[in-house]
Parts: C-alpha cells; sequence; structure tokens
C-alpha cells in the first residue's frame, strides 16, 4: 500500500518524466505527487490552513497537526513536530494560505509529515 491509497478520490495524473531534483518538487495539489512517491522525497505544497489541533505524541512530546486544504479542495492534515512548529508558528494563521514543504504518509500513517522546519 502506498500513501495514495488513503485518498482514493484523488484524480491521477500522469506527470511528465523528469530529472531527479536535489530539492523540493513544487506541486499545486496532492493529486500532482504521484504515487509511488516515497517519505524520502520533498514536495512543496501551498495549502489553506483550516485548523490547528496541539496533541502529544506516545513519549509525552508536543506535536501539532495542521489540517489543511489544497487548491483543489482535498483535505489532510500535515504533522508537524514541537521543534518545527517553535520556528513554522508566526507563519500559520487559520483561514490563510501558506506554501509548506511535506513528505507523503509512511505506512499505514495518513498525515503528512512537515519536512524540515517546512514553510518557504
Amino acid at each position: 500500500m502506498n500513501w495514495s491509497d488513503h485518498f482514493r478520490e484523488l484524480k491521477r495524473q500522469q506527470p511528465p518524466a523528469a530529472a531527479p531534483r536535489s530539492g523540493p518538487t513544487s506541486v499545486q495539489s496532492l493529486s500532482d505527487i504521484p504515487p509511488e512517491a516515497t517519505p524520502l522525497q520533498v514536495f512543496r505544497l501551498p495549502v489553506e490552513v483550516l485548523r490547528v489541533d496541539e496533541r502529544v505524541t506516545r513519549t509525552g512530546d508536543p506535536c501539532y497537526f495542521l489540517h489543511v486544504r489544497d487548491a483543489d479542495g482535498q483535505r489532510f492534515p500535515i504533522v508537524c513536530w514541537d521543534w518545527q512548529w517553535a520556528k513554522l508558528s508566526g507563519r500559520i494563521t487559520v483561514g490563510r494560505e501558506v506554501t509548506l514543504d511535506v513528505k507523503v504518509p509512511t505506512g499505514d500513517y495518513l498525515s503528512f509529515t512537515l519536512a524540515g522546519t517546512g514553510a518557504c
């Protein structure tokens, strides 16, 4: 199972073949991310922030879930770790658009993960 199996309603587009990139790949929506993408790849994605929820990990550390919507209207969560939130919180406003660097979900998880410090 790959990450896109959790988002069956996405309309898949066949992206043109491209040379390997060393930085984030810019996309406009989740449907632009190839189904075979791995968590080692980073995608730069503009999203609207709908809600931010603070949670606690199994080890008791805080983390944040950014509930967002892409340009196609697809809603999905992005997990942001405490150390990332310290650098990002001033740029995140509910109801506003922000461009984030994300990695696709791993395993059975549904949440994307913020890459690096996340914001561009």
